[in-house]
């Protein structure tokens, strides 16, 4: 009896279970992160004493050296756990430079994506991710070099995708059919099918772009690599390769923040030995960034809008309901308030009151934002000490097959 009363059943766990998996297989798959530093030659210390200091130096420097491309990795699936929104517009602003540099210079978009992500260098180690960089001999030797080359040094996963996929077609045929046979869904399963949404955007404007890449390629000698700028009058002459080169740790976190956004970026192009994790190519053209931008808020208005769905869903307490609700509001809200600021033609054709209100709501809001993004990380875990009964039934498939 005990059996058959726990055939159509899940259990808490194969919730949770099912809905950190998926979120975890969508966003390893989704993410491709940029060039990581290369290799660098850490010198042995002169003292044979295994147990001194520098020998300890030593070792941490070699381990911390051999997983730069790992903490890169993991460092960008952070953000797109906390906000999946800013990795797609990263990952649109890179789709946009990549198709540029692609149809300018009659080469493979897997081409663009990799001059994108600071996989092209000069001899002396400098990455070459500029069009003021680009010089003929340079573009010359990239169109040279074989696609097949490129995508070699990926390390494309096929079963991982096919996996993730998956999860996220369960996931998703799951919760609709749930709601068509009106049992009812976790704020959890809702987030997850938000995430999977999302991270099908990151999926699709870096299709092409190398995966897990770590060795970059040289495409030009010493020579045109110290003439980036004779096509436009000038020579630019580097630094002493001993001083201190100006890098992502040279940025404070505001500089940083607004380098994930798209926003300025306080470097020196041509002093970069490699790129930034969340770097883009600048883009000349303000149409492709604006966008962009306009991309990474559509796909916050839909992640908040997704949440939203959960309006009427049973809570432990009235306190977390009301806070989900404003939460998932306040998400898709405010990216509509920096939608309208950022579009030029709205403020110049309302009032000066009007343009001052909506600025106040984007600054306002951008705290607003964070911290409601904290809570629909929470909420979905501390929702599942209470559930309603219908939750733990099973979907009945069996509707959804005519019977023959």
């Amino acid at each position: 009896m005990g059996d058959d009363s726990c055939i159509n059943s899940r259990t808490l766990y194969d919730i949770v279970w099912t809905c950190l998996t998926t979120i975890f297989a969508c966003i390893w798959v989704s993410v491709h992160p940029n060039m990581p530093p290369q290799p660098k030659e850490i010198p042995r210390p002169h003292n044979e004493s295994a147990f001194s200091g520098s020998w300890r130096d030593y070792y941490v420097a070699r381990i911390w050296d051999a997983t730069s491309a790992l903490r890169r990795r993991l460092k960008t699936m952070v953000v797109a756990l906390i906000a999946p929104e800013i990795i797609v517009g990263f990952a649109a602003r890179q789709w946009f430079a990549a198709r540029r540099f692609s149809t300018e210079h009659g080469v493979s978009l897997t081409h663009g994506f990799f001059y994108s992500m600071g996989g092209f260098v000069d001899t002396e180690g400098y990455v070459i991710v500029d069009e003021k960089q680009l010089t003929p001999a340079i573009i010359s030797a990239i169109k040279a070099i074989p696609e097949a080359a490129i995508q070699d040094k990926s390390k494309r996963d096929g079963l991982a995708k096919l996996l993730a996929v998956t999860q996220i077609l369960r996931i998703v045929a799951q919760s609709l059919a749930r709601w068509n046979q009106h049992l009812a869904i976790t704020s959890l399963e809702l987030a997850t099918v938000a995430y999977a949404v999302v991270t099908t955007f990151m999926w699709f404007f870096w299709m092409n772009k190398p995966l897990d890449t770590h060795t970059a390629i040289q495409v030009c000698d010493k020579t045109s690599a110290e003439n980036y700028d004779s096509a436009q009058g000038g020579l630019h002459v580097r630094t002493d390769t001993n001083q201190t080169i100006k890098s992502r740790s040279s940025w404070d976190a505001i500089d940083r923040f607004r380098g994930m956004l798209g926003g300025y970026r306080n470097y020196d192009i041509f002093e970069l030995k490699n790129v930034p994790a969340f770097f883009s190519p600048p883009q000349y053209w303000p149409l492709l960034e604006n966008t962009a931008f306009r991309i990474q808020c559509a796909v916050a208005i839909g992640f908040g809008a997704i949440h939203c769905i959960a309006w009427n869903t049973e809570f432990p307490s009235v306190v977390e309901k009301w806070m989900w609700r404003s939460s998932a509001v306040a998400v898709t809200g405010v990216p509509v308030a920096f939608l309208v600021i950022r579009d030029n033609d709205i403020l110049e054709s309302s009032p000066d009151w009007l343009d001052d209100v909506f600025i106040i709501l984007a600054l306002l809001g951008l705290p607003l934002y964070v911290i409601a993004r904290l809570f629909l990380l929470v909420l979905p875990f501390t929702a599942l000490r209470s559930l309603e009964p219908t939750v733990f039934i099973e979907v009945d498939w069996g509707k959804f097959i005519p019977h023959l």
